[in-house]
C-alpha cells in the first residue's frame, strides 16, 4: 500500500471513530427514562428522553370536533420521600398542584412530614413558584403493578402542533432545577422541562401490560369508527 493510501485509510478510520463517538455521545445524552425513574429517590440528571402518557385536562374528540374532560387528569401530583434526620427516618409527602397563567405555570407545593406509623404531621410547609411553559401531568406506563405515578412536565405551546392526546409519547428535556426567578425548586419537588414533544413512541419502550392496553384501545377505536 502506498503512503498516500495509508494516509487516506487513516483519515477514514479516524472519521469513523469520530462518528461512532458522536453517536455514542448522543445516546448517552438522550438516555430513556420513565416516570417512575424521575419520581424515585434519586432522579437522573442531564438530558433525557422521557416516555409516558400525557394526561391533559381535556382531550380532543376522536373523529369529531371539540374536546371532552379527561377523567385521568389529576388535580394534584404527590411524591413520597423518605429521608433521615439524625437517627430518625422521616417520611414526607410532597404534593404539587399546577395552575396555568398565560405562557407560564404557577405551582403550589405542600410538604407534609410524619414519623413512621404516626398519623399526626410532624411538620407542614407550603411553597409556591412559577416556571415558563404549560404543565402537563405525564403518567407512567402500565407495568402490571396497579401503580400509576405522575410527573409534572413543562411543555412550550410551540412544541405541541396538535391537541395533546393520552397516548404513549416522548418528551426530550431535563429536570427543572430553577424557577423563573432563578431560585432552586422546593425540596422534594420534581418537574421535567421538555424541549421537544412527540406524540407516539416506539413499542419497545412499552411494558407488556401497557402494550396490551394500547392494542385494546386501538381495537375499541376501530370498532367505534366502524359502527
Amino acid at each position: 500500500m502506498k503512503w498516500s493510501s495509508r494516509a487516506w485509510a487513516a483519515v477514514v478510520l479516524l472519521g469513523l471513530a469520530a462518528a461512532a463517538f458522536a453517536v455514542a455521545s448522543m445516546g448517552a445524552e438522550q438516555q430513556v427514562v420513565r416516570v417512575e425513574d424521575l419520581v424515585g429517590p434519586d432522579p437522573p440528571q442531564g438530558k433525557r428522553l422521557l416516555v409516558g402518557i400525557p394526561q391533559p385536562a381535556t382531550l380532543p374528540v376522536l373523529g369529531g370536533s371539540g374536546a371532552v374532560e379527561n377523567p385521568q387528569h389529576p388535580q394534584a401530583v404527590p411524591r413520597a420521600v423518605a429521608w433521615r434526620s439524625g437517627d430518625q427516618v422521616l417520611h414526607s409527602v410532597v404534593t404539587v398542584r399546577a395552575f396555568p397563567e398565560g405562557a407560564s405555570t404557577r405551582f403550589e407545593v405542600e410538604n407534609v412530614t410524619r414519623l413512621p406509623g404516626q398519623a399526626e404531621p410532624l411538620d407542614r410547609q407550603t411553597h409556591s413558584f412559577r416556571a415558563l411553559g404549560l404543565a402537563v401531568p405525564v403518567m407512567a406506563f402500565d407495568d402490571g403493578d396497579s401503580d400509576f405515578p405522575f410527573v409534572w412536565t413543562l411543555v412550550r405551546p410551540s412544541h405541541v402542533k396538535d391537541p395533546m392526546r393520552d397516548v404513549p409519547s416522548q418528551f426530550e428535556g431535563r429536570l427543572l432545577l430553577q424557577d423563573s426567578e432563578g431560585a432552586p425548586l422546593p425540596a422534594g419537588v420534581v418537574v421535567f422541562e421538555a424541549t421537544s414533544f412527540k406524540a407516539g413512541c416506539s413499542s419497545k419502550f412499552l411494558p407488556e401490560p401497557e402494550r396490551q392496553r394500547q392494542q385494546a384501545r386501538e381495537a375499541e377505536g376501530e370498532s367505534a369508527a366502524a359502527a
